[in-house]
């Protein structure tokens, strides 16, 4: 088995930001900035404990919010509703 450090980045940032300035273009750099933000975000983890049950769990929540959510303001807006 072959164990090599591809990189001497020990935390997460430093990982991320090695992977992204190996990415030429400055527009794919500044997209995956941005969606590696949200996920970190969405996560609240690190990396390394981001656990795939974990993460659809929390999307399965946050589709669950949004549909409740919205659910809510078709009965408030419909005419059926006592204003």
């Amino acid at each position: 088995m072959i164990t090599a450090k591809v990189t001497r980045a020990t935390t997460d940032r430093e990982i991320i930001l090695s992977w992204l300035t190996s990415k030429q273009s400055q527009h794919t750099q500044k997209q995956y900035t941005c969606t590696i933000r949200q996920f970190m975000e969405f996560s609240g983890k690190a990396l390394a404990c981001a656990l795939l049950a974990f993460l659809l769990i929390r999307a399965l929540l946050l589709v669950f919010l949004i549909f409740s959510v919205s659910l809510l303001m078709v009965v408030l807006m419909s005419s059926d509703y006592p204003n």
